[in-house]
């Protein structure tokens, strides 16, 4: 509502050419804007769409342009004052981000311009659980092969019958059944003698996994047999030294990006 106002002069018998005042009212518009945020992980969109709606059957799709960090923003101008609520449209590779949308429905006030009414979007990559072992390739073999009491546990131990201190293996996530080519890498692992005869695990996380962390363990089990290898990662044990060890086993969970 823009006032106005006007000073007139009514003069006495002038019914014939009387004076006349127009009132008119005008909405003040305001303005909305809608930021866009991608947090974790890579294989970002880049746009995506947001429905609006809002005061007299507004109901348009706008994109939004997101720029290599995973960010963008739009601003919507000239809108009528009201209550304005904000959708996100699927995007290719939805399914594996979170969507969380801040501050919507959203009043818009008369002249709000600057700073506009604000909505922001996050987007969270969502994170998967996984079993990870030491990969043995070629020296060593699959645990369903020699644990006892049929398990299923999928899984390697590596060949220790010869000192492999210094050594790094690769360790692999989600290799259900040994399938290696299904498995996700996720870092290495290297033994060596922690100072009594004995080995010692250290694991590297691969840096380039956003996100990437271990959640249980490491379970780490030298075995003067493969065959004396336990059902389960809680019960692997390091009391056999380097030198009379010929099966190492090494286990973690890891959580990172789905894919």
């Amino acid at each position: 509502y823009d006032p106005a106002s006007q000073l007139i002069v009514v003069l006495p018998g002038g019914t014939s050419s009387a004076q006349s005042v127009s009132i008119s009212n005008t909405i003040v518009p305001g303005d909305l804007k809608i930021t866009k945020l991608f947090v974790g992980g890579e294989d970002m969109p880049q746009e995506i769409s947001v429905r609006v709606t809002g005061p007299e059957g507004y109901d348009e799709t706008h994109d939004i342009p997101i720029d290599g960090t995973g960010y963008g923003e739009i601003t919507l101008t000239d809108l009528v004052p009201g209550i304005y609520e904000i959708f996100e449209l699927e995007f290719d590779g939805s399914d594996v981000w979170t969507s969380e949308i801040d501050a919507s429905p959203v009043e818009v006030m008369p002249g709000q311009t600057d700073p506009a009414a604000l909505v922001e979007i996050t987007n969270y990559r969502r994170m998967v659980e996984e079993t990870a072992y030491a990969y043995p390739d070629g020296d060593g073999g699959e645990l369903r092969n020699v644990i006892k009491k049929n398990s299923n546990n999928w899984g390697w131990y590596i060949d220790a019958s010869e000192e492999i201190l210094g050594q790094s293996f690769d360790v692999y996530a989600a290799a259900g059944q040994n399938d290696i080519s299904k498995g996700k890498y996720v870092g290495t692992v290297t033994f060596t003698d922690d100072g009594s005869g004995y080995y010692e695990a250290e694991f590297e996380a691969d840096p380039g996994i956003f996100g990437l962390s271990v959640t249980d363990g490491p379970h780490f089990g030298v075995y003067a047999l493969p065959e004396d290898i336990p059902n389960s990662p809680g019960k692997y044990s390091n009391k056999v030294s380097i030198a009379d060890a010929t099966a190492i086993v090494f286990h973690i969970v890891v959580e990172y990006p789905m894919e």
